[in-house]
């Protein structure tokens, strides 16, 4: 695979966003001291984005509270990766494809304007 995306980069074949983690820091300080509770990575941006919602819903909250929320997160953005590394196989080989496809395509396109 490293080969294969090596080469579809360096021809500017590019990749879908989900490739990508997104997460969300909430500053907070809690006796004193400064406490940053994270939400998890996930690869959905939506995702993301409502956890960030839970979080700064519950920013007056006790430290007891927010670890509570963030392991419920951490179990719904569990189910999103169990789900998203179930679809993972089928996108990478259909990407796989892709390259594929478009490399032999151009290496046709070569050979034809040699002749």
């Amino acid at each position: 695979w490293t080969a294969a995306f090596a080469q579809a980069r360096s021809q500017k074949i590019f990749f879908p966003g989900a490739q990508w983690k997104f997460s969300f820091a909430l500053k907070r300080m809690v006796n004193g001291r400064l406490w940053r509770p994270t939400s998890p990575a996930v690869h959905s941006l939506a995702l993301a984005l409502e956890h960030r919602n839970e979080l700064l819903r519950i920013a007056d909250m006790d430290m007891q509270g927010i670890v509570e929320l963030k392991a419920r997160l951490k179990q719904k953005s569990n189910a999103a990766k169990a789900a998203w590394q179930a679809r993972m196989p089928g996108v990478r080989k259909q990407l796989h494809g892709y390259i594929t496809c478009e490399l032999d395509n151009r290496r046709k396109g070569v050979k034809a304007l040699n002749r």
